[in-house]
């Protein structure tokens, strides 16, 4: 996508598209402002999906955006130890020399072209390290 904000709008309207599916009659949606609002409005409407959509800076001062952010950072940090433990190296979150250190590792024992499946390949940390 090379773009940031199309990639958020993108996972927004999937997770929203989902949660249509689960839970008929919604209809209302939260999300965090980013970028363009017209970006989530056009991804969803790509698929036929029409629901209110609220777009505000900091979302997560309402409790179910609050929960929801708190249950997707706990699935983030099980599916990097689930990737840790699966290449056997460690992979920690952010950017820094630890994450450098840790990409330099990952490349020298798995190789620059399986980088894609534990790190964000438009990065500069990636980058330095392919």
């Amino acid at each position: 996508m090379h773009n940031l904000n199309r990639l958020l709008a993108w996972a927004h309207a999937r997770a929203i598209e989902n949660l249509l599916e689960r839970v008929p009659g919604c209809q209302e949606a939260i999300s965090d402002q980013f970028g363009d609002r017209r970006l989530l409005e056009e991804a969803l409407l790509a698929r036929g999906r029409r629901v209110a959509l609220v777009q505000r800076p900091r979302a997560e001062a309402d409790p179910v955006v609050a929960a929801a952010s708190l249950v997707a950072r706990a699935e983030f940090v099980r599916r990097l130890n689930a990737l840790a433990e699966r290449f056997g190296t460690p992979l920690p979150k952010g950017a820094g020399p630890p994450v450098l250190a840790a990409a330099r590792a990952f490349v020298a024992r798995h190789g620059a072209a399986e980088l894609g499946k534990v790190a964000k390949l438009h990065f500069r940390t990636t980058a330095s390290v392919r």
